[in-house]
């Protein structure tokens, strides 16, 4: 499992129907499903060394994921609508990334834009992980 993917199962049980949500970057196309005008895309920023190990067991490692709540300007939607409907998705993601400790998010999202088209809210998360110990070629 990667940190986007565990990201992914974490956010999706409390996630509106309405949202498409893609534990990969992803160039978005115009979305094309009315049922579906939101979309979360999730990206590993970078990954580094940890100072624990959460299993005690493996290498400690700490990812930082980029979470951008994505709506499409490009439908023809009222402009107004656009932007509520970014407001709601995004105080939406807030409420379900409470859940997350502290360390993990600190409970700000930037506003920005995923392209041109498509406004956003990013948001950074810090996930601590471990890697196994590479296999001893002598074994």
């Amino acid at each position: 499992m990667s940190a986007r993917t565990d990201l992914q199962q974490l956010i999706a049980p409390a996630a509106p129907s309405t949202w498409e949500i893609y534990p990969y970057p992803v160039k978005l196309a115009p979305l094309e499903d009315a049922a579906k005008p939101v979309a979360l895309v999730i990206e590993q920023r970078t990954i580094a060394a940890g100072q624990f190990s959460p299993d005690d067991a493996g290498i400690p490692v700490v990812a930082d994921l980029a979470v951008w709540v994505v709506v499409d300007a490009t439908r023809g939607d009222d402009l107004a609508d656009v932007e509520e409907l970014l407001e709601d998705a995004a105080l939406q993601l807030i409420r379900i990334l409470q859940q997350l400790p502290e360390d993990n998010w600190d409970g700000t999202a930037e506003r920005t834009s995923y392209d041109p088209q498509k406004p956003a809210y990013q948001f950074t998360i810090s996930a601590a992980g471990t890697i196994e110990p590479a296999a001893d070629p002598e074994e």
